[in-house]
Parts: C-alpha cells; sequence; structure tokens
C-alpha cells in the first residue's frame, strides 16, 4: 500500500480484485473444502460490487 500514490486508489482495486476472486472461485466452491472455502479474501459488508466496475 505505501508504494501507491494514492491510498484510495489501492483500497479501491484491493476491493475490486477481492470481489473478482470471489465471482470467479463460485466456479469452483462445490469442490472446495471449508477451510478452501474461508481462505479467500475477506470484504466487509461496507462494499458492493457496483461501486467498483
Amino acid at each position: 500500500m505505501k508504494t501507491w500514490l494514492q491510498k484510495g486508489a489501492y483500497v479501491s482495486k484491493a476491493i475490486q480484485l477481492a470481489h473478482s476472486f470471489h465471482i470467479n472461485f463460485d466456479k469452483f466452491a462445490m469442490q472446495a473444502s471449508g477451510g478452501t472455502m474461508n481462505g479467500g479474501p475477506l470484504i466487509d459488508s461496507y462494499h458492493s460490487l457496483t461501486e467498483h466496475f
């Protein structure tokens, strides 16, 4: 985060990537264990997908 000139841009991109991960991972969720399901990036309830795409 310290290498980004704009902290807001870093946070926005991190949230976007986390959402993308979860959307993509849904394709494989049926084959994943509980530990794998809980191991992805965390997104808090204040961020919605439409804010960042």
